[in-house]
């Protein structure tokens, strides 16, 4: 399925419940029934990015800010790459959740657009090797579907 939110649209599974946080910036996608399950997109910053390197800066920041907190661990490094023709980052981690003391995993990929505006995309779940299986999987479409819309710019 594939949801379509201001500036964007994305493959979504089946099922999964939508909903906005951070006054609009964060639209999260959930599994019902699971507390790791989950997908998020989020605009960050003003807009004012235009450096390849913000991506990679971001992504490395959000992954020292995460290694500790809950637990977390980074697996492997931060890796910069670049996404439909956008310069990005993305990162792996491990952590146990606040909330449910669930130890969960992460992947996160950081994109700047032609715009100059960044995007943060977020799949997460529990951290089994089923659920590590499932949050890659995810996180593949993810990425591979992630699109900007033709009315965003």
């Amino acid at each position: 399925m594939t949801e379509t939110a201001p500036g964007f649209a994305l493959a979504v599974p089946n099922g999964w419940k939508r909903s906005v946080t951070d006054g609009g910036s964060t639209v999260d996608y959930s599994q019902p029934g699971s507390a790791e399950a989950g997908l998020d997109v989020t605009v960050i910053g003003d807009g004012s990015f235009s450096d390849e390197t913000s991506a990679l800066h971001t992504a490395q920041t959000m992954a020292n800010n995460s290694t500790g907190h809950g637990g977390g661990k980074l697996v492997g490094a931060v890796t910069a790459n670049t996404v439909l023709g956008m310069p990005g980052a993305w990162f792996e981690l491990t952590a146990t959740d606040t909330k449910s003391k669930k130890r969960y995993c992460a992947f996160q990929e950081f994109l700047i657009d032609p715009a100059g505006q960044e995007w943060a995309l977020y799949s997460s779940d529990d951290a089994t090797a089923a659920g590590i299986k499932r949050t890659h999987d995810r996180f593949q479409t993810l990425v591979k579907s992630f699109r900007l819309s033709a009315n965003y710019y």
